[in-house]
């Protein structure tokens, strides 16, 4: 059986706005499958005066066909009809070659032709070899050729025969929009291959108005087409501009509660409810001043049925996801960078309010002439050994594509799972990758210092016990707090103490100094007033009379002054950026505070003992032992073994020298891992020094042995040239190696010492403290309060890394996170 169908006489514009309709309105008739037979008496229209394409259908058992050609099983009806010719699907591959095309053309098919162009069904052969079409004539054998997709006109000018169409099948061509439209049948329909005189036939074709005619309908149906493609694009984009809009404000909104770890949800998700959590009533304050958002949520809440509006909590929980992984992204991309590669990691481990241990991962690199330290992973932890904590590392590592060969540093605290030289991470991080050093955290390294130096005496115990009881005994009573802000006019208000952050010890004592005399008066008040319970006017008069005590208020004066040099230096050594000189520098100084102390002891006792006296009228002027009956062992010759002592010299002695000795001696041994590294690095202190004119070029040779695959032998003539480029800058003083580091970024000097600057940069990515993670713990903490313990780690990790890296997370584009966002699922709506 063969079906046709009149394609002709049908409006072009009809045909591109509704094709499934004029398909179906097509007349179809039957024939013989024998071309030229008669054809049936009953069929209802003459053909011969129309434009017939062919097109053969299969007819399996139990089916029988429709009006046009489709198949369609018994029972079918015109919905389940149209519903089949909406499923045609054509595939370019099966149809480029027009030898291969079906005789009778549907509307459908005729469509898919004219969403490609003329060229795409040319077949041309780029090495002009057409063997299928090779024919033997009696002078010779001719065959197609490429000259033949070109007419020469008679001024020269050559113009391309577009629709000449080659099949490789059949070895024959064709004309494109004869095939498809013309009224009568020829040979360029059904195939020439008359090669020897090719050349006059094709001229004679494309001459005749068959063929010219043919072409206008290619032309008109193509540019209707084009006209209602546009049409639907511009519909498409302005829909998906519309949504694109949304998401930008969703995205806006979504970053600035992130950056601030704020709660997202409420308990209602409806928007005008006071309940209905920060994000949405984010979005109603913006909708007050933006006529747009206010628009889209006023269709979302006055439609009875569920419409898109990409306002709801599934939305929001998957663009934080994908914000959150793109940061990670971006970080890894940053080291991964050419000009960055070496990198140091930072890791340290706190339970969370949830009592999960979470382990925080930070990476220390240069980049674009700055060091950065980001936290980029919260991973919970089971196990706190050496090993599996490495093994979390490494898979992190391998994960994320970082190469574990470049890293060129690591900084932990003191404890034995990580600083432990056989089991620590350290030492496993240092089988594996021997130029990743091990750098101890400088400031946990001083508040070790600090916590040792209080335990040595007792004076100095019962010191500190005191400024905690003084606390807990304001602090306890809001009454009892309220007359000390009111009495004293504090400038410091009392502080707690506490283990881990040493600061605190120098907050509490400062504040205990500057409010001494106002203390001591509302204590003596407490302890005189019957109007108080009898257990708190004891406490108080105790409290007072150490107080009043020289030796209190000495050592007051004492760890002040101590404690300010420390803190000060504390919190230098915990900037980002801080490299092991400038941090070395710090703690030698520091020491040698101390030692200028220890030596001065006797004369720095001496001003103690005046400033002390000055801080209230009720302090003692005599040491407390000075009355103490004094009871000292014999032997039987009445000789003793020691001497006696009492006043200033027992309290030298026995407490200030001992503290200080316990201080000199610990930042001794902590400091020797900063000092070793800035020998090792001593040409760069060189470097920055303007006193010193020469470097020490035995540390420079030490460093090139050192990093043999990092740096090579030039290292040393580039750093005698830096150092001299250096001094000749008056105007500029570079102090510091990240500002040299700086310099011959800004000044693209990395080809003139590309060594220098690999070593700088290696030197700037090794950290001196681990203080990134303990302030990445600080902000989980404020994200994962009491009120939202119940969040996945996963979600957690993503909105910590958001707010952590909050200068990354403001500079995220849009358009970016859309594109993302689109590409996760297939979306209800273009985006």
């Amino acid at each position: 059986m063969k079906l046709f169908f009149k394609s002709e006489h049908i409006n072009a514009n009809e045909i591109a706005i509704n094709p499934l309709k004029n398909v179906k309105e097509g007349i179809l008739c039957e024939e013989s499958i024998t071309e030229g037979s008669k054809k049936p008496q009953n069929q209802k229209k003459n053909t011969n005066d129309e434009n017939i394409q062919y097109l053969d259908f299969e007819q399996p058992s139990g089916s029988s066909e429709n009006e046009i050609g489709v198949q369609q099983k018994k029972g079918n009806t015109d919905t389940e009809v149209e519903r089949n010719l909406e499923n045609i699907k054509f595939e370019f591959e099966k149809y480029v070659d027009v030898g291969l095309w079906p005789d009778l053309l549907i509307n459908d098919f005729i469509n898919f032709v004219l969403s490609h162009e003329m060229t795409d069904f040319q077949n041309k052969d780029p090495k002009n070899i057409y063997s299928a079409s090779m024919k033997k004539y009696k002078e010779q054998n001719r065959s197609f050729s490429n000259r033949y997709f070109t007419r020469k006109m008679k001024n020269g000018q050559l113009l391309e025969r577009s629709w000449l169409c080659y099949s490789k099948r059949v070895g024959t061509v064709f004309c494109l929009t004869c095939k498809l439209f013309s009224k009568t049948p020829s040979q360029y329909t059904t195939g020439f291959s008359d090669w020897k005189h090719i050349r006059f036939c094709l001229e004679n074709h494309e001459n005749s108005n068959e063929h010219k005619n043919s072409m206008l309908v290619w032309l008109t149906r193509k540019e209707n087409k084009s006209v209602l493609d546009k049409q639907l694009q511009e519909q498409l984009n302005k829909e998906t501009e519309y949504y694109h809009n949304v998401l930008k404000r969703v995205i806006a909104v979504l970053k600035f509660l992130c950056i601030r770890g704020l709660a997202l949800r409420g308990s209602e998700e409806v928007f005008g409810s006071p309940h209905n959590g920060n994000f949405m009533g984010a979005l109603e304050l913006l909708a007050e001043f933006d006529p747009f958002i206010r628009e889209h949520i006023e269709q979302r809440e006055l439609r009875p049925n569920p419409v898109i509006s990409y306002l709801s909590k599934t939305v929001y929980e998957e663009i934080i996801e994908i914000m959150g992984k793109q940061i990670i992204k971006q970080i890894i991309t940053e080291i991964n960078n050419d000009d960055t590669k070496y990198y140091s990691i930072m890791m340290d481990s706190t339970p969370d309010l949830s009592h999960d241990d979470q382990l925080a991962i930070v990476l220390r690199y240069c980049f674009r002439g700055k060091v950065y330290e980001r936290c980029v992973s919260f991973i919970k932890i089971s196990s706190h050994t050496g090993l599996y904590l490495f093994n979390i590392l490494e898979a992190f590592l391998e994960t994320n594509g970082l190469l574990l060969d470049n890293c060129r540093g690591q900084s932990y605290d003191n404890a034995a799972n990580m600083a432990g030289i056989y089991n620590g991470i350290q030492a496993l991080l240092k089988e594996k990758n021997k130029s990743a050093d091990y750098v101890p955290c400088a400031a946990h390294s001083l508040n070790l210092v600090g916590q040792e130096s209080v335990k040595v005496a007792t004076e100095i115990v019962n010191f500190f016990g005191i400024v905690q009881k003084i606390y807990v005994f304001f602090s306890a009573s809001t009454h009892r707090w309220e007359l000390l802000n009111r009495e004293t006019k504090v400038k410091f208000t009392l502080k707690s103490l506490s283990q881990t952050r040493w600061s605190c010890h120098f907050d509490a004592v400062r504040a205990l100094k500057s409010n001494y005399d106002g203390i001591m008066k509302i204590l003596n008040s407490f302890g005189e007033n019957n109007d108080e319970k009898v257990d708190f006017r004891k406490e108080a008069r105790n409290l007072f009379n150490k107080l009043a005590k020289l030796e209190t208020a000495i050592l007051i004066i004492f760890w002040e002054e101590i404690l300010e040099r420390f803190n000060v230096v504390n919190k230098k050594v915990q900037s980002p950026g801080l490299d092991i000189g400038e941090g070395n520098k710090l703690i030698v100084s520091l020491k040698e505070f101390v030692k200028n102390i220890r030596q001065q002891s006797d004369q720095k006792l001496k001003e103690y003992e005046k400033k002390a006296k000055k801080l209230s009228t009720s302090v003692e002027t005599d040491y407390s032992d000075i009355n103490k009956r004094r009871i000292t062992s014999k032997f039987s010759d009445k000789s003793t073994d020691k001497v006696s002592v009492n006043g200033a010299e027992k309290f030298k002695r026995d407490t200030l020298n001992v503290a200080l000795d316990k201080m000199i001696m610990d930042l001794n041994y902590r400091s020797q891992a900063y000092e070793t590294y800035s020998k090792k690095f001593k040409f760069l202190m060189d470097l920055q020094d303007r006193n010193q004119e020469h470097i020490d070029l035995e540390s420079v040779r030490n460093i090139i042995d050192y990093y043999p695959n990092d740096i090579d032998e030039h290292l040393v003539n580039e750093c005698i040239q830096l150092k001299s480029y250096l001094l000749q800058s008056k105007t500029e003083s570079y102090t510091s190696c990240s500002e040299i580091f700086w310099l011959i970024y800004e000044k693209k000097l990395v080809d003139v010492f590309p060594n220098c600057y690999t070593i700088l940069k290696i030197f700037l990515t090794m950290p001196i403290t681990s203080c990134e993670a303990e302030r990445s713990f600080s902000r989980m903490s404020y994200i994962e309060n009491k009120y939202r313990t119940t969040m996945s780690n996963y979600r957690l990790n993503h909105l910590s890394v958001l707010s952590i890296n909050c200068d990354l997370t403001k500079d995220l584009q849009c358009d970016d996170q859309i594109k993302e966002f689109a590409a996760q699922k297939c979306r209800k709506v273009a985006l």
